[in-house]
């Protein structure tokens, strides 16, 4: 269809985790779960959504695929260019507003979801038609499905762009030392307010939230390279190897060296 870009996408979860989904252009995104995955998708990482699986997402905003456990999770996402509503192309009135938004179940829509997914794995599958009317369908399905749940602060949490900078600045500088004060100055607020308003937002502490992303990128590290557990320590910006190991723990519930023995290797 024309403006619209469908990519399938699949992911391999080792533990609980949380993905982040940026989008430079509107999105709509569809988690296609199986019936024994924890997974949801959410607009705040530590904000639960009720189960979501569909979201529409604006220029310049972030989503979060949240797993409570270990599984392999799939989603669609549907990349909306600007000319896709010019020239008899998608009507704009169904994707209005600037919020991000949340959907309810809704098991038609699924259906259409499901059916886009097993086209796109399809290698001599049916006509482009076909997948045209089901991209038709799931929009239109999209902006009749009732109770969107808007992207709006939480009382007292921070609003969206300081979440988006001050988590940005985090990811940025994990190789380092992060100052808290520095970020807070980043997002106009003072440090005391900023670490009420981040853990009122996400759930966690400024501090527990960088010391998740260091884990996360060393998980990376240690199963896509062969780099030491030193020098995996001094990429993700941990003092020492033990505080790694700490930390690592109290995460996985084991140490690095275990961890990766138990992964697959590509």
């Amino acid at each position: 269809m024309k403006g619209v870009e469908l990519n399938l996408v699949r992911k391999r979860f080792y533990q609980p985790g949380v993905e982040r989904l940026d989008c430079t252009s509107p999105a709509l995104l569809v988690l296609l779960r199986a019936p024994d995955t924890k997974a949801e998708i959410r607009l705040h990482p530590g904000r639960p959504s009720s189960a979501t699986t569909v979201a529409y997402l604006p220029a310049g905003s972030s989503a979060w695929i949240h797993t409570s456990d270990s599984s392999s999770c799939r989603w669609l996402r549907l990349n909306i260019a600007s000319d896709a509503f010019d020239d008899g192309g998608l009507p704009a009135e169904l994707l209005t507003g600037s919020s991000a938004r949340l959907y309810p179940k809704d098991h038609d829509l699924v259906i259409c979801a499901d059916l886009m997914s097993r086209e796109c794995e399809c290698n001599g599958g049916r006509s482009s038609r076909y997948l045209e009317s089901l991209v038709a369908a799931i929009l239109l399905l999209l902006a009749e499905s009732p109770n969107a749940e808007s992207d709006r602060p939480q009382t007292g949490g921070l609003a969206p762009w300081q979440f988006k900078r001050a988590t940005d600045a985090m990811r940025d500088g994990i190789g380092g030392r992060i100052d808290i004060a520095d970020i807070a100055s980043e997002v106009r607020t003072s440090p005391s307010h900023f670490r009420r308003a981040f853990k009122r937002t996400t759930g966690l502490t400024p501090q527990a939230w960088i010391s998740k992303l260091r884990i996360d990128r060393a998980q990376e590290l240690m199963l896509g390279s062969d780099l030491s557990l030193a020098e995996v320590t001094t990429q993700v910006g941990f003092s020492d190897q033990s505080h790694l190991t700490r930390r690592f723990r109290q995460v996985t519930g084991m140490s690095p060296s275990e961890w990766r023995r138990r992964q697959p290797r590509p």
